[in-house]
């Protein structure tokens, strides 16, 4: 059903009407979904009278809804809550794809309390060719507020807004691919700027965090003659800190990673048996293995205090950042160590110059009955040339 069906059947007064048009342009003149679910919230206050508005919309990679433009809703609601597909008022709409209007919400085992002051609740799927891309929802103090009008009304507000928003959504997550790309290219020329293994990883930890924001990070790399994997850096909540132990190869998050030779993402590590329990604030965790030449140089490893933290396009940035740390980590060390085998042979040859130059004689003195002058210079660091006095004839 088109919305000309609907408006027809619906018998939507000219006035209502035309807001819905008004809505219908202005909310299809931008591609900022932010401006697009502010420009909705304004333009439905004109036709309801709402105290709490709120647009949820599906979380990627996760069954779950979270907020994303609120009025009235506590910050720690907006911030912290996931709504699981099917539950709650909200849940139930996004499940169904149809309209639910609630009385008394005291009275609904489904209502999930946001806040104590709420009594009535209408919420409206968004839907796209047949798809739920999010959910209109709206409370009140009052009991029993909303009416079937207002219900029909929301539901051609939705019909409108939701192909706006579905767009809006498109646009924000390829501009968002674009950006990410131009900084992977910018992370990969810094992190190939230094030839220090400390400063790769240093910059790693600060490069991360312009692509992910983390909460604790650490770069663990493979220790080969104790097969572990030794803490490099770690960043916790804005604080690096230096962790002591080491992790077993094929142990934990990070030993899974490097045995698969791939990103492993655990949405709740209470339910991974593989989690190693060392920061107790940690609800869910991403561990990258770093490959040089398929061969494991270490892992990226993230944790967050948040369950179902970590999203598809974190494991694909993540991965791109990995496969460029992992080359400019083994090209720092290549370079440390040619810089120690250099360092060690400038020893070795200095060791030598000096027991070449104690090996020749001193000069002859005046018993030789000549006046002799002596220098030895070498080419190179050595030489490979002696000499000595001898006497001829008899003494």
């Amino acid at each position: 059903m088109d919305s000309t069906e609907l408006n027809s059947k619906l018998e939507v007064p000219a006035e209502t009407l035309a807001i819905l048009a008004e809505i219908s342009q202005e909310i299809n003149a931008s591609l900022n979904l932010d401006e697009v679910l502010a420009h909705a919230a304004s333009q439905i206050k004109r036709l309801i009278d709402y105290e709490i508005f709120a647009v949820v919309l599906p979380e990627e990679g996760t069954n779950q809804l979270y907020f994303r433009f609120t009025i009235g809703h506590r910050p720690e609601v907006v911030d912290h809550w996931r709504i699981p597909m099917g539950e709650g008022i909200i849940g139930a709409a996004a499940a169904t794809g149809k309209a639910i209007r609630v009385a008394d919400v005291r009275k609904d085992p489904r209502y999930l309390n946001a806040l104590d002051a709420v009594r009535s609740e209408l919420a409206v799927p968004l839907v796209v060719r047949g798809r739920v891309v999010g959910v209109l929802d709206i409370e009140s103090s009052q009991s029993d507020y909303f009416t079937p009008d207002q219900q029909n009304i929301l539901t051609l507000v939705a019909s409108r807004i939701a192909p706006a928003v579905e767009n809006a959504k498109l646009f924000e997550h390829e501009r968002n691919q674009a950006e990410t790309l131009l900084l992977l290219n910018e992370v990969g020329r810094e992190a190939n700027s230094s030839l220090s293994v400390e400063e790769v990883l240093r910059r790693a930890a600060e490069l991360t965090k312009r692509l992910i924001d983390y909460q604790i990070f650490s770069i663990l790399l493979y220790d080969e003659a104790d097969n572990v994997f030794r803490h490099r850096v770690t960043v916790k909540f804005g604080q690096r800190v230096q962790e002591k132990f080491a992790v077993p190869a094929h142990e934990g998050i990070v030993g899974a990673a490097a045995s698969l030779r791939r990103p492993v993402v655990v949405p709740d590590v209470s339910l991974d048996p593989r989690y190693l329990r060392i920061n107790p604030e940690t609800r869910s965790e991403l561990a990258v293995p770093m490959l040089y030449k398929n061969r494991v140089v270490g892992v990226m490893d993230l944790e967050s205090p948040q369950l179902n933290y970590f999203t598809p396009d974190h494991v694909q940035a993540l991965s791109i950042l990995a496969a460029h740390l992992a080359v400019s980590i083994e090209n720092a060390r290549l370079y440390e160590q040619v810089a120690r085998d250099e360092a060690r042979m400038e020893r070795d040859l200095s060791a030598a110059r000096r027991i070449q130059g104690a090996l020749l004689p001193r000069l002859p003195g005046p018993e030789f009955g000549l006046d002799i002058a002596a220098r030895v210079v070498s080419s190179r660091e050595l030489s490979g040339d002696l000499y000595d006095f001898l006497r001829y004839g008899p003494k």
